[in-house]
């Protein structure tokens, strides 16, 4: 079943490349699709960078940075819950800045199109 409505951010600010709620029709479902620009610093890029490199952890500085998009489970106004941060519904990284607006806007339209299969992902596929 297709969404009730899509809201976009029509000016995101970086780190923000793409934001937008999308409300299905069951009432009180609506997900967060959110695209922002990774600087490198997390714990996550710095352990994937020293798999990659095999370097230790402790001597990675910086990961490689690059793009992420994430839907998350949220209210009407776009909040997601604390709790929810840590558990996304949806992970996909991206190399360069075309590519992630290509995949926020993919990402979005197959929510939007009632395509629930998008977030079929699990945290052993990130």
């Amino acid at each position: 079943m297709k969404a009730r409505w899509v809201l976009h951010n029509p000016q995101p600010e970086l780190p923000v490349i793409g934001q937008c709620i999308v409300a299905s029709w069951w009432p009180g479902r609506c997900y967060l699709v959110s695209t922002i620009k990774m600087d490198g610093t997390s714990a996550l890029e710095r352990l994937t960078e020293s798999i990659k490199t095999l370097r230790d952890f402790k001597d990675v500085i910086r990961g490689s940075g690059g793009f992420v998009t994430q839907i998350f489970h949220c209210d009407r106004q776009g909040f997601v819950r604390e709790i929810d941060f840590d558990r996304p519904l949806y992970f996909k990284s991206y190399p360069t800045l075309e590519d992630a607006k290509a995949g926020h806007k993919a990402a979005t339209e197959q929510l939007a199109a009632g395509n629930l299969r998008v977030l079929a992902r699990t945290a052993s596929e990130f």
